[in-house]
């Protein structure tokens, strides 16, 4: 682990391993791509499959920009307890596996995605990780 210098206290970069524990406790977070050259942001929930992050979504502008593109993956939380917070960026490739036949997109599709959006959501969309990043930082206490 490595730590930098901040005033009040030290950024620790978070171990790829770390970030992976972080996001298998999660089922919220931000997928961000640009459409048309603009950034945009989509709150998700989301289920893990090892180191592949799942989605499940119902036709719509992710469905119809996202796949066979590269995303950034987000997710930030704070430890009360221990008074520290988190943040982990995945970047990585997009695919939407809905209808691939070989065995993994088939093993992916039965991940168990809960989503709170009313509706169904019929498309599973798969993150293959190329990057994972985390830090973590204290937070004041009164």
């Amino acid at each position: 682990m490595t730590s930098s210098a901040i005033a009040g206290g030290q950024i620790e970069i978070l171990p790829a391993d770390a970030c992976l524990r972080l996001l298998k406790l999660g089922w919220i977070g931000r997928l961000a791509f640009a459409i048309a050259g603009r950034p945009e942001i989509f709150p998700v929930n989301y289920a893990m499959d090892g180191d592949v992050i799942m989605l499940r979504t119902a036709p719509g502008t992710k469905l119809r920009h996202a796949p066979h593109r590269r995303v950034a993956f987000e997710i930030d939380g704070i430890d009360y307890a221990q008074a520290m917070a988190w943040s982990v960026v995945v970047k990585g490739l997009l695919e939407d596996i809905t209808n691939r036949t070989d065995p993994f997109s088939i093993a992916r599709r039965t991940v168990h995605v809960d989503t709170m959006a009313p509706g169904e959501r019929n498309f599973s969309l798969a993150i293959y990780p190329a990057e994972i990043t985390g830090r973590r930082f204290p937070i004041p206490t009164p």
